[in-house]
């Protein structure tokens, strides 16, 4: 398979300003991909797609400030993107927040945030997305779940409705879409290297001892007993928006180091 599977692909990313989403933007720019990445920070962003611009000068890499917590904005970005770059081919809708862990006291604008940025961010981009993506020969949306959008979570249980919620959408896009031959999935992460990960075990992501607490109970549940890298993450972003997935759609896999397979034992096997 060339390493330029992605050539002459358009792709939007959103949260492309760091972590998973930057990974991403820099496999898909190596694969051959013309880029736009959003993110609501706009110095972020910019630098980015300069930095990934500089690297493969032969590539249409540009960056947009929106806030995908607004519907409209949403759809203007998409539109946008697919102006800019010609066309559409390729959409990863990665942009979400981790929810308020505060259950009982939990605040409508707290809910709102959450439900926003992590589904109807996804529903309206996508919504904008599918008259461009019908005219791809190969089109394919991905979507960023999470572990927590396939068992319980207990840190919030907020994030993971929203994340359930994606998976839903994602398989329920994938059959009424498969028609126009577009592809559908979703990638659901475990714990991941990331600006936001430790807000996972302290929401004001500063308490090293929960911090370290959280990440060894969540390590002692994980096969690899290790979080994962961006880039391996961007791995999976990358297989799913090539054709080397050409069959695959309305899937929501796990890439999280055996978490999800069960509690493993860490004695020595006989």
């Amino acid at each position: 398979m060339s390493t330029l599977e992605l050539e002459g692909r358009r792709a939007v990313i959103t949260a492309a300003a760091s972590g998973m989403g930057r990974a991403g933007a820099e496999a898909f720019a190596a694969a051959g991909a013309d880029l736009v990445l959003v993110d609501i920070d706009q110095d972020g962003v910019t630098r980015v797609a300069t930095e990934i611009g500089a690297q493969h000068p032969d590539r249409t890499v540009v960056g947009l400030r929106a806030d995908l917590t607004d519907p409209l904005e949403a759809r203007r970005v998409v539109a946008e993107a697919a102006t800019t770059l010609g066309g559409l081919d390729i959409l990863w809708n990665h942009a979400g927040i981790f929810g308020d862990n505060d259950f009982e006291q939990i605040t409508p604008e707290a809910y709102a945030l959450c439900m926003n940025l992590n589904v109807q961010s996804g529903v309206f981009a996508t919504a904008e997305a599918f008259a461009w993506l019908r005219q791809s020969d190969a089109p394919s949306v991905i979507f960023t779940s999470s572990t927590s959008g396939m068992m319980g979570a207990t840190g919030s249980p907020l994030y993971s409705t929203a994340k359930f919620a994606v998976v839903g959408l994602t398989k329920s896009l994938a059959l009424r879409y498969g028609q126009y031959g577009i592809r559908v999935n979703a990638i659901c992460p475990g714990l991941v290297e990331t600006p936001m990960a430790n807000h996972f075990f302290d929401p004001a992501g500063a308490d090293k001892g929960l911090i370290d607490a959280g990440r060894q109970r969540l390590m002692d549940h994980t096969a690899l007993a290790r979080a994962a890298a961006p880039s391996e993450i961007a791995e999976l972003a990358l297989f799913l928006a090539s054709s080397r997935s050409s069959y695959i759609s309305g899937a929501h896999i796990p890439i999280d180091g055996g978490y999800t397979a069960g509690i493993p034992g860490r004695k020595p096997l006989p």
